[in-house]
């Protein structure tokens, strides 16, 4: 059995099942993100464009690039993820989606953040990035120009995330959030993200 921790201001919750629905399933949905142009399927603020087979953002401030399909109830959803040092400024990680949204936008459902704030911090948030119940981790930081293979699950009441098919974070709820939302968002890094796959579980 695999097993994973992640840090947490709330009490202890039982012992995850790292292995249910992280294989198998239907895929319902995937893209490559191989057009000139984001296919009708995304709503995407402006600072969204097609680059080199990548979906890429650098300054959209949580404009994010939205799936207009929804998602299954139990879901695995997959991508690739990079965040690339910039010609100038500092290095800031900063890889975020959001999933199980109650609509196409920012703080509408489950925040994940891969090298937040400067690279300092890893989240999983409910509602608000900023909130005091959301799930942190200090143990790994965004390497730059590193493709990370990100896995999202949820079958039950915990929202589980993997990175390169490791248990990394997870969020136990017990009033899961009903949305049906996911999409990719950004701050001010220099961010990528390709091969995306959703299974119904």
């Amino acid at each position: 059995v695999l097993l994973g921790a992640c840090r947490s201001p709330r009490a202890t919750a039982p012992a995850v099942n790292w292995e249910a629905g992280l294989t198998g399933g239907e895929l319902v949905f995937q893209d490559d993100f191989d057009g000139p142009a984001l296919a009708p399927t995304w709503r995407a603020g402006a600072d969204w464009r097609i680059e080199n087979g990548w979906l890429h953002s650098r300054a959209a401030e949580n404009d994010g690039a939205w799936l207009t399909t929804e998602l299954p109830e139990r879901v695995r959803i997959e991508f690739l993820a990079r965040s690339e040092l910039p010609p100038q400024g500092e290095f800031r990680g900063d890889l975020k989606c959001e999933v199980f949204g109650s609509e196409p936008g920012h703080e509408k459902g489950y925040i994940l953040i891969f090298g937040g704030w400067l690279n300092q911090v890893n989240v999983i948030a409910r509602l608000d990035e900023h909130g005091t119940d959301r799930r942190e981790d200090q143990n790994r930081k965004v390497i730059p120009g590193k493709p990370y293979r990100m896995t999202i699950v949820r079958t039950d009441g915990t929202l589980r995330w993997y990175l390169d098919g490791t248990p990394f974070m997870h969020f136990p709820d017990k009033e899961p959030l009903p949305g049906r939302y996911f999409g990719f968002n950004n701050w001010q890094s220099w961010v990528y993200f390709d091969e995306v796959r959703l299974y119904a579980l």
